[in-house]
């Protein structure tokens, strides 16, 4: 444009600031016709002279002839048709048709028809009450969380990295193009060699501790993560922050959930505690860190040699050093270490040692019977069945029940919990027993060639000693003598002394009832005519007198219902003085 041209440009535009609303459109066509071109050219060259025209806001501006209702059920069905992924199945101009052929629209009150608006102001009115997808996608607004001091919260999550194990252990960067969700064969072979990034953040200073490991996202994975990040480090060896957090937020990943997790973090005192499924934003700082890690980071790695894994957490570890050191944190403006600094003595747990964490790791301890030549078999998890030597363990017997835990560090051995006399338990790693080819322990004796019994358990020490206290002699050869010989048992001790030393007391007599002898009488019933002849005639036997057939009817007819047993010895007598005197006659009844 001529440099005429512009300061007529320039000159238009300061008077049209200064003109009435009804006067620009005016001057606007005569300044076209002047210049020579159309007044739509002229707008663009007054807006790049700074000019914007003023519009006249509309008297309706902010209302809509769509009622809320059918804003809402515009949004609803928006929103139950939106896939998990965020991804909407129905466009609103198909929402639309279906509720307009629904019988849902507009009411023109001069009419009295039902219409239904266009899309653009449909749109409006689900954006003026709250109910357009964009809206709805974006969720509530995010609560601000505070942590009181460093090492008060620590945040952490895990990510799959851009790195996976190539078969020679040499670590190469994926190709999207090679490894893709599309491709599942490939995304298979790499799901068992990949790299997992887990990201440790201080949520009070934001300082990161990044770490890889390979694999899975598992709960050993992210223990020995956390063991790495608490230990000490001498300087210039990774991140500053180190020590036991108070609290672990984390999402409600299965490395996370897991009882190997929450029982370990309980023994260091900290607490666990999970955000809702959904709810990342509430671990955001741990999100933005894993965003740092791998835009800060991993860019680089591209431009690097990575050997193995140990280099790369080396590499990892450098970074961070210097990240943590340098960059200027958004909320506090200092560096993250700066503000980690500020942690007190009385906050900073420091554990002794590596060492010491991984031997609180323990997978639920189960109870097993001790068996009865002390050699326990078991299957640590992840491992073959083994065989355990429980001789070396005070207080051990068989048939006893004890603890045994598997640390995942310290995997195939075992932790033994015996519980000791004193109420104290006792924990102890035990290896397992080297075995033949044909599952023989090699420390057996060989048939034929050796014989040795198995070693005391503190039962067996006890029964020796037991039998030779028991006769008050020093081998045990004597000790069978005597049991042998049926010897007296602890001459010394009086079996009777407890009831000796017993002092009897007084006792007052209770006034009690008589027992009636009438109530206690027994009933016999009558003998039959035949048995009483029987046991008389016995009797006459003894003096004898002959037992008649005579004496049998009259025994009949004088006794119809029955003789009584009392009265059979006088029945006897009565016979017999009759045969010694024939004037005595026997008389029914007696």
């Amino acid at each position: 444009m001529h440099p005429a041209q512009v300061e007529q440009v320039m000159d238009l535009a300061r008077r049209l600031r200064a003109m009435p609303h009804g006067e620009r459109q005016a001057a606007i066509g005569e300044g076209a016709a002047l210049l020579g071109i159309s007044e739509r050219t002229l707008y663009r060259r007054l807006a790049r002279a700074g000019y914007e025209p003023e519009r006249k806001r509309r008297r309706d501006r902010g209302t809509t002839c769509v009622d809320r209702e059918l804003a809402l059920t515009l949004g609803g069905v928006l929103m139950s048709t939106t896939r998990a992924n965020g991804k909407h199945t129905l466009p609103l101009t198909e929402v639309r048709g279906i509720l307009r052929d629904n019988g849902l629209g507009v009411i023109d009150y001069q009419t009295g028809e039902i219409t239904m608006p266009s899309t653009t102001t449909l749109s409006r009115a689900m954006r003026l009450y709250g109910a357009h997808p964009t809206q709805v996608d974006t969720g509530p607004p995010a609560q601000s969380l505070r942590s009181l001091h460093p090492n008060h919260v620590w945040e952490m999550d895990a990510s799959v990295c851009v790195l996976f194990y190539l078969p020679k252990g040499r670590v190469q960067i994926m190709d999207e193009k090679v490894f893709n969700k599309n491709k599942p064969l490939n995304l298979a072979r790499a799901d068992q060699a990949r790299v997992i990034r887990w990201v440790v953040t201080d949520h009070y200073s934001g300082s990161i501790y990044p770490r890889y490991t390979l694999g899975s996202e598992t709960a050993a994975a992210a223990i020995d993560v956390l063991i790495s990040a608490m230990a000490k480090r001498e300087a210039g060896d990774g991140p500053l922050m180190h020590g036991a957090p108070g609290i672990l937020y984390t999402d409600k990943g299965a490395p996370f959930i897991a009882q190997l997790t929450t029982s370990w973090l309980g023994r260091l005192g900290c607490k666990c505690i999970q955000h809702a499924r959904g709810n990342a934003r509430a671990t955001g700082q741990a999100e933005s860190a894993q965003n740092i890690v791998e835009t800060h980071f991993e860019g680089r790695l591209r431009m690097m040699e990575v050997v193995d894994l140990a280099t790369l957490n080396a590499q990892a570890a450098q970074w961070a050093a210097a990240f943590n050191a340098e960059r200027r944190h958004r909320r506090h403006g200092m560096s993250r270490n700066s503000a980690w600094l500020l942690i007190t003595a009385e906050q900073l747990r420091v554990p002794q040692s590596a060492e010491v964490l991984r031997s609180l790791v323990a997978h639920p301890s189960r109870e097993v019977k001790v068996p009865g030549n002390l050699r326990l078999e078991y299957t640590p998890k992840g491992h073959q069945r083994q065989m355990y030597s429980l001789y070396d363990i005070p207080g051990i017997m068989p048939g006893s029940a004890v603890e045994v835990a598997v640390n995942p560090f310290t995997a195939p051995a075992i932790d033994v919990m015996v519980t000791a006399a004193d109420g104290e338990v006792r924990t102890w790693t035990l290896e397992p027993m080297q075995r033949d080819r044909v599952g023989f322990a090699l420390d057996a004796p060989v048939i034929g060639e050796e014989f040795h019994r198995h070693k005391d358990t503190a039962t067996d020490r006890a029964i020796k000693d037991m039998r030779k206290a028991a006769y008050g002699v020093e081998t045990l050869v004597e000790a069978a003598k005597a049991e042998q010989s049926r010897r007296r048992a602890y001459r010394d001790i009086n079996a009777m002394a407890d009831v000796e030393a017993t002092s009897l007391p007084t006792y007052i007599p209770r006034r009690g009832q008589e027992i009636e002898a009438a109530g206690a009488q027994r009933q016999v019933p009558p003998l039959s005519p035949v048995q009483a002849a029987m046991q008389i005639r016995e009797m006459l036997a003894r003096h004898r007198i002959e037992w008649t057939a005579e004496h049998m009817r009259r025994l009949s007819e004088g006794w119809p219902q029955g003789v009584p047993a009392a009265e059979v010895e006088q029945i006897a007598a009565a016979i017999e003085a009759e045969a010694r005197r024939p004037d005595l006659r026997l008389a029914a009844g007696g």
